[in-house]
């Protein structure tokens, strides 16, 4: 199993990442200067430059991922709507947001249920309709050999409030999913802000969802409420969240003897760029913190 280092362009580079008019000026100089084998970003929709960005890609054999999330929570589209005609509303545009990933040579469509809209004592209709989401989109991705998608839970309780979710969840849902033979093009990745938001353990998460999954999001995340910096805000990583330096590398040491669903696992600092920030100076700082966080013999660089 082998540890790659994995850039989420529409994070750190946010304020920049939604000018498809500039934004593969930034993909060429990101890569002359790291050369990275995985890039996550959001997808874009011009078609010249979809054009582009799609040999671009491909001439360097650079692994991507589109993450549909932002696309959907714009349009107030989410897979887990307990209305029906919503819900058939979502799945039809991750359906569109497919196709076009594909036409990116994209590898992964990362994806989450959406908000909870439903009190907790009703929220099994909304984990229900998820899950027929999902299995309907899992059946879509079938025709395309070279894509898949990849669920990404977020916090219930805290921040987000997502109705998926907690890791025993995911953890059910994928032995559910496996005795109906559908996990051939469904992963799940595994974000540590996410995963503390719900008020669980990262190690044990990590145990128990590293056979489904062969993406690690590194995220900090303030857990003190009366903290204008609570939840799940992309920060920087160390103080005041949980996630620094040390214990980034124990969990990465720990998952480094965890079996993965492949053999090479992708691994991302997740931090937002803001509009005052020199992005890539902030970018060099995340691979920095990354490269000194993973094994030193479990590692390509």
């Amino acid at each position: 199993m082998l540890f790659i280092p994995s850039i989420l362009f529409n994070n750190v580079f946010d304020p920049v990442s939604k000018d498809e008019a500039e934004v593969m000026k930034y993909y060429r100089d990101l890569y002359s200067t790291y050369e990275y084998e995985s890039l996550e970003t959001r997808l874009i929709f011009d078609k010249g430059i979809r054009k582009e960005f799609a040999e671009f890609v491909s001439e360097n054999n650079i692994s991507v991922t589109i993450w549909s999330t932002s696309n959907l929570n714009n349009k107030k589209l989410y897979l887990a709507d307990p209305d029906e005609e919503k819900r058939q509303e979502a799945v039809s545009y991750m359906k569109k947001l497919i196709d076009l990933s594909v036409k990116v040579n994209a590898e992964f469509v990362g994806f989450t249920s959406g908000k909870k809209i439903l009190p907790d004592s009703e929220m099994e209709q909304q984990v229900q309709s998820f899950e027929k989401s999902v299995v309907e989109l899992i059946d879509y991705v079938e025709q395309y050999e070279q894509i898949e998608l990849m669920l990404e839970p977020l916090d219930t309780e805290a921040d987000k409030k997502f109705v998926v979710g907690s890791t025993d969840y995911v953890v059910d849902f994928f032995e559910r999913l496996e005795k109906q033979n559908k996990l051939k093009k469904i992963s799940v990745c595994i974000d540590t802000a996410h995963i503390i938001l719900n008020n669980e353990c990262a190690a044990k998460s990590m145990e128990k969802l590293s056979k489904y999954s062969q993406r690690i999001h590194l995220a900090n995340a303030v857990l003190d409420r009366e903290n204008k910096l609570f939840g799940d805000k992309h920060i920087r990583m160390g103080s005041p969240g949980f996630l620094n330096q040390k214990v980034a590398t124990k969990l990465l040491n720990e998952a480094a003897n965890l079996r993965f669903r492949s053999e090479k696992v992708y691994v991302a600092i997740e931090v937002r760029g803001q509009e005052q920030d020199n992005l890539f100076k902030l970018e060099e700082e995340n691979r920095e913190f990354l490269l000194l966080s993973l094994p030193k013999n479990n590692i390509d660089k």
